[in-house]
């Protein structure tokens, strides 16, 4: 069922003039007590409302190139215990996703996972990316 307009704030990295000098950064590794730096981050979050829109049933009028992101329905090779296989995800999911982004608008010479979440909700035949 469609939910219409929500807003919602959003946590964002804040500009700091910092970053002209060093890149944002968050350890996730204990600090060496001898280190001369002993920050663990260098990153500032501040809080922004937004917007946000039901767009189902407007999934293709989207774009990667023009919006920044695009809908796809992918089915994927893992059954849902997979899902709970760390190495299962980066072996064989992370090549799926791949292989999809390499096909969308031209395709991608290279795809970089810094982060991901197993969401409960979400079908296990037919995840969106």
């Amino acid at each position: 069922m469609a939910c219409g307009t929500v807003k919602a704030e959003l946590q964002y990295l804040k500009k700091l003039p910092l970053y002209k000098l060093e890149k944002p950064f968050q350890l996730f590794v204990p600090v060496d007590p001898d280190a001369a730096d002993q920050r663990s981050t260098n990153i500032e979050f501040e809080a922004r409302e937004q917007i946000f829109e039901d767009v189902r049933g407007r999934e293709n009028e989207f774009s990667l190139a023009s919006h920044g992101f695009q809908f796809a329905v992918q089915p994927t090779s893992l059954s849902v215990h997979d899902f709970s296989d760390r190495g299962i995800i980066e072996s064989r999911y992370f090549e799926e996703v791949k292989e999809t982004l390499r096909n969308i608008d031209g395709g991608y010479d290279q795809v970089f996972f810094f982060d991901f979440r197993v969401s409960l909700n979400s079908s296990p035949k037919s995840l969106h990316h």
